[in-house]
């Protein structure tokens, strides 16, 4: 990539809900400069496959054993994605996984949140740790 213009405008379309100056200042967070130009610092090979697919009910035996309380967040608009719209489908299922749920949900944000709304996602992790029990 010759320019921060580029992964700048690839996070806008794939995050609607950004802003551009939020959308440049991640594009310059998840590059860095090699021979003038940028590349990605993430690992390309994070977006393949797991060779040990995620198993559901495993995890929602692991959640089961949870004691301590939980802070769920969801952005008020889902992700447009066939795998997201079945983890939509099993939302009552999971939640009744955890003795002690809280769930907020950030208006405005969608399924990139901490990108999208990272400010009203630290006051809600702020509000759920500082709340007494």
């Amino acid at each position: 990539m010759a320019s921060l213009e580029q992964p700048a405008d690839r996070l806008l379309a794939r995050n609607p809900l950004l802003t551009p100056e939020r959308a440049r200042w991640l594009a310059a967070a998840l590059t860095r400069p090699v021979d003038g130009g940028l590349v990605y610092r993430a690992d390309p090979r994070h977006k393949m496959v797991n060779p040990v697919l995620y198993r559901l009910e495993e995890a929602m035996a692991c959640w089961r054993r949870i004691s301590a309380p939980v802070l769920w967040l969801l952005g008020e608009h889902p992700f447009d994605h066939p795998v997201v719209s079945g983890v939509l489908a099993t939302l009552d299922e999971r939640r009744a996984c955890f003795a002690q749920l809280s769930e907020e949900t950030i208006a405005g944000a969608g399924h990139m949140l901490q990108w999208e709304k990272p400010e009203q996602m630290a006051a809600e992790v702020e509000r759920f740790l500082l709340r007494k029990s």
